[in-house]
């Protein structure tokens, strides 16, 4: 063979069909890394409020222990309790999903929401985030509450923003880079699946009600939502998520105050606590768990 007959690379410029795939690519990775610039307030917010609000338990709990007024842990405040729920106080559907059973159930669940938390605040906004994380924990509770009777944790929640982003790799794969549009949808699935397995494992006491619950829900909730990636929402769908936002943040209101009330209300004396915990329907140092994703 001369070198003649030797094929030399082609240094002609691609094809128009090969040109429109490059640039598509190089608009998707440019929307994306975009995306990833933007701040996420509120989702370490809620990591440390989660953080606050355990701390804040646990002092509560050895400052009653000390002046020998500990009836319950103090989580029960706000735990979603199945007869104390329908007996009214349907706030804990709402303040269940920012307490925990203990500091390793805290831990395990404040590293998911590290990890999933700040992703979901950039793809969908911090509103958006709001939205998610309430709707799919109140779904979660309400799924406990028919199929488990008590739980407490944002797990359920967690599993929402998870669902959420299943939902947005598989809706928008094509505005992602393809192997983050993967990731994102397909790629989530042997961990659901490895997490949802374990709750079925006897001896664990995981709320799978909640995790399930939470994941379908967050999945459903964002759907239909924009992202920071699409051009700016009309006008009639900005304002139904400025109204989803407000009721969002009403509703986490609704359940801390419920929650304080109720812990001045049964912490005042020993009677109190056995007044709104009665001994023949709960026992006293049970925790209602709802371990981590």
């Amino acid at each position: 063979m001369t070198q003649k007959d030797k094929v030399q690379p082609s240094t002609s410029p691609p094809d128009g069909k090969r040109l429109g795939q490059l640039m598509d690519r190089y608009r998707r990775e440019v929307n994306f890394t975009r995306s990833l610039r933007l701040k996420t307030p509120l989702s370490l917010g809620l990591l440390v409020f989660l953080l606050v609000t355990h701390t804040l338990a646990s002092m509560m709990d050895m400052v009653l222990q000390v002046a020998d007024r500990r009836v319950v842990p103090a989580i029960l405040h706000g735990a979603n309790i199945d007869f104390l729920v329908w007996e009214g106080q349907w706030w804990r559907l709402i303040s269940a999903t920012f307490l925990h059973g203990g500091w390793l159930h805290l831990v395990f669940n404040a590293y998911a929401l590290y990890v999933l938390g700040p992703v979901l605040e950039r793809l969908y906004g911090s509103r958006r985030f709001v939205v998610l994380y309430v709707g799919a924990g109140l779904l979660a509770s309400l799924a406990s509450l028919w199929l488990t009777g008590r739980s407490v944790g944002a797990s359920g929640a967690i599993f929402g923003l998870l669902g959420a982003l299943m939902a947005f790799g598989l809706r928008h794969r094509q505005k992602l880079p393809p192997k983050v549009g993967k990731a994102f949808g397909v790629g989530m699935l042997p961990w659901v699946v490895i997490n949802i397995g374990i709750g079925f494992i006897p001896g664990l006491q995981i709320d799978n009600a909640a995790h399930i619950g939470g994941l379908i829900a967050g999945a459903l909730l964002a759907l239909p939502m924009s992202t920071t990636l699409e051009a700016e929402p009309l006008r009639w769908r900005r304002a139904g998520l400025e109204v989803l936002f407000l009721v969002s943040m009403l509703l986490v209101s609704w359940g801390l105050v419920g929650m304080l009330h109720q812990a001045m209300r049964c912490t005042s004396s020993v009677q109190s606590a056995m007044v709104c915990y009665p001994l023949d329907k709960i026992q006293p140092e049970q925790t209602p768990d709802q371990p981590e994703p």
